[in-house]
């Protein structure tokens, strides 16, 4: 048996292999593209199974692996749509003999095992009891290859999920810093919202009409602040009571919201913010505003960032 840990890190053991089969089961995944990538390099074949427990993986990263498996015969990409039910697993199997297992996702984090750990085994029977279980995990409802003209349907249906999940992780939690919100791997995306116009008389008597429309539980003196959003030809990405980061096309006014009520009329998505309610923030953004400055007005036909936009937010704060 063998333990590893930060010197002998999850995915540079796994890099040491070639031409082998490989199965990788985790309960979710983000920032290890690359290893995937890797591994195929390496002559290696690769089935590649994740969980969807709380929607915490990334619709984009997950996109990025079935465009992956699309081009790559030789990687299996398999999503375990089944949400709280789904496998919540860790375990890497390389034949013919070896099984890693341990508490690290295949996250950037999980995987530098700084504070997860993993043991390696080497078992035939080990290995075949839990090849022969992550083979029957595919036979499970709601377990979807995203070679099946199906999956697109549940990504979709997951898409939603996991906005509205990471919505309210952002109101729930604060840290110290936007680094030790990208060192949390259940923080995947941030939902953005980037303006460019400013309230005028006329837009502000028309929210306020279309809010005395439509809501009948709270009064025009209780909204704080709205945004607009044309949702005629696509449905507003928002979801109500999620914690939003909104910002100027300019980069200028950084701020987060929650945005408490949403409502929608001829076309229009409006996202009220009341004056009673007060939420924690993620962290403090005004550090990163020559990073928004710069990189505000790519992000105005967005409505989330993931951990790479983070990054860059980092990156050109730091520079």
């Amino acid at each position: 048996m063998q333990i590893l840990d930060t010197n002998n890190r999850l995915d540079n053991y796994l890099r040491q292999f070639h031409g082998k089969n490989i199965t990788l089961v985790s309960a979710f995944a983000s920032d290890t593209y690359e290893l995937f990538v890797d591994l195929i390099d390496q002559d290696n074949s690769v089935t590649l199974i994740i969980g969807s427990i709380n929607a915490f993986t990334s619709p984009t990263f997950i996109a990025a692996c079935k465009k992956l498996a699309a081009d790559e015969r030789s990687f299996s990409f398999s999503v375990d749509f089944r949400y709280e039910n789904s496998t919540h697993w860790k375990v890497y199997l390389i034949e013919p003999d070896i099984v890693v297992i341990g508490s690290a996702n295949l996250t950037g984090v999980g995987v530098g095992l700084a504070r997860d750990t993993c043991i390696v085994a080497q078992d035939g029977a080990l290995y075949s009891h839990y090849l022969a279980q992550a083979t029957d995990l595919q036979n499970k409802p709601d377990f979807v290859n995203s070679a099946s003209k199906a999956f697109d349907d549940y990504l979709k249906k997951y898409e939603s999920r996991h906005r509205k999940v990471q919505g309210a992780l952002q109101r729930s939690q604060t840290y110290n810093g936007i680094e030790e919100w990208f060192s949390d791997d259940t923080n995947q995306t941030l939902p953005i919202f980037v303006w460019s116009v400013p309230h005028t008389s006329a837009t502000k008597t028309t929210a306020k009409q279309a809010y005395e429309n439509l809501s009948t539980e709270n009064h025009w003196d209780d909204i704080k602040d709205f945004f607009t959003f044309e949702s005629e030809d696509r449905p507003c990405p928002y979801e109500a009571g999620s914690m939003v980061l909104t910002v100027r096309n300019t980069g200028a006014h950084p701020e987060f919201h929650t945005f408490d009520r949403i409502l929608e009329q001829d076309g229009i998505c409006y996202c009220y913010v009341f004056k009673k309610k007060r939420y924690p923030k993620p962290f403090n953004i005004k550090p990163l505003t020559a990073g928004l400055t710069l990189l505000a007005e790519s992000w105005k036909d967005v409505s989330t960032i993931g951990r790479d936009e983070i990054l860059q937010l980092m990156v050109r704060a730091s520079g």
